[in-house]
């Protein structure tokens, strides 16, 4: 299990702050979610939706983006 973490959250071995960050953002969206919908009895709309998944995917994206701009 330790070996699985590990690799998920680097980079062909190499630590990734990016996989880390989306993680993070990805459990305060699902719980941000959660909480809207248990107290509102209502869902998100279309652009809080959109809100929420950008922050959860952005840092990843970003990072993939400059890699392949820098060419690594």
């Amino acid at each position: 299990m330790k070996d699985f973490i590990v690799k998920a959250f680097s980079d062909n071995g190499t630590p990734s702050s990016s996989r880390l960050l989306s993680a993070v953002c990805t459990l305060a969206v699902i719980v941000w979610g959660t909480y809207f919908v248990w107290h509102t009895r209502a869902l998100p709309d279309g652009l809080t939706m959109g809100g929420m998944a950008t922050l959860a995917t952005s840092h990843l994206g970003v990072s993939k983006i400059s890699s392949a701009i820098k060419g690594d």
